[in-house]
């Protein structure tokens, strides 16, 4: 729990909106799955470059998505970044 916390300061400190043990169970067509350690929503393109720059330098695991179609997390969540 500390570093999902850590990393959402540290995305706040860009400016990015980020939260910890996220529930993807509303992000996706299907209704299923279980909670990304750690979500941002990156609105601007300098934002997503400063959002990549700090997972890349760090070696966190992310994944990207979009609108949530056809996405499907597993039941016990996802140990990264969305």
């Amino acid at each position: 729990m500390f570093i999902e916390k850590s990393l959402v300061k540290i995305f706040q400190s860009y400016g990015i909106e980020s939260y910890s043990n996220y529930s993807l169970k509303e992000k996706n067509t299907y209704k299923t799955g279980g909670d990304a350690k750690c979500i941002i929503f990156p609105d601007t393109a300098e934002k997503v470059k400063s959002a990549l720059k700090i997972l890349n330098e760090n070696e966190i695991t992310f994944e990207v998505l979009g609108r949530g179609s056809n996405f499907l997390v597993s039941d016990e969540g996802f140990d990264g970044v969305i």
